[in-house]
């Protein structure tokens, strides 16, 4: 049942996108496409005001990005079994790149370090 949730998904979030109505079709989608950008994060010439650059200091945290992390550096939603199992269906196509890249890239990163901390209270 999940898998057919996260096929749905998947052709609802094509179809949002407009990629289901391209000519030729969604396959010749490319690497970030279906990436969109925050409606409520700062753009210029989008959501802010012509003269936002020019603001007085006391009003500039209205215009500034406040870009937040979860702690999950690891990405352990891409340590899967196999992709036969848990298939990725928008290979590249969104947030996560093609795994290539991604195994390429771990290739050139050290073992990370566990920290400990020991708490006496």
């Amino acid at each position: 049942f999940m898998r057919m949730m996260w096929e749905w998904r998947h052709l609802h979030f094509l179809k949002c996108s407009g990629r289901m109505n391209d000519p030729e079709g969604p396959a010749s989608t490319g690497q970030g496409e279906l990436a969109f950008k925050c409606p409520a994060c700062p753009h210029p010439e989008i959501n802010l005001p012509p003269d936002w650059e020019k603001a007085p200091l006391q009003m500039f945290w209205l215009y500034t990005l406040f870009i937040g992390i979860d702690a999950n550096f690891q990405l352990k939603r891409k340590d899967v079994s196999s992709d036969c199992a848990d298939p990725r269906l928008r290979r590249g196509w969104s947030y996560f790149v093609k795994e290539g890249k991604y195994q390429d890239y771990l290739k050139t990163c050290k073992e990370p370090v566990q920290v400990r901390f020991l708490l006496h209270l």
